[in-house]
């Protein structure tokens, strides 16, 4: 799957997080409500593990390539 695909995904999976979360404001509460957003907040918890770990490789990245004197400008993971 490409950078962008994978970037829209994930964005789409956020929107959907936000809009699962409005039934309840509006107090909706049945069981099935209630394990779909369980399995929303299990998404939404993964995508943030994926987003962290994204940073963080980039972070490294740009600290190995500092302290090496690599080249300028720096470049990223997918932006090669």
């Amino acid at each position: 799957m490409s950078r962008t695909m994978r970037i829209l995904l994930e964005n789409g999976l956020i929107v959907i997080g936000l809009l699962t979360f409005w039934p309840f404001v509006f107090g909706h509460r049945s069981m099935t409500y209630q394990l779909w957003m369980l399995l929303v907040l299990g998404l939404l918890a993964w995508l943030a593990v994926v987003r962290l770990r994204r940073v963080l490789t980039t972070i490294q990245t740009h600290k190995d390539q500092h302290e090496t004197g690599g080249g300028y400008p720096p470049t990223y993971p997918g932006n090669n």
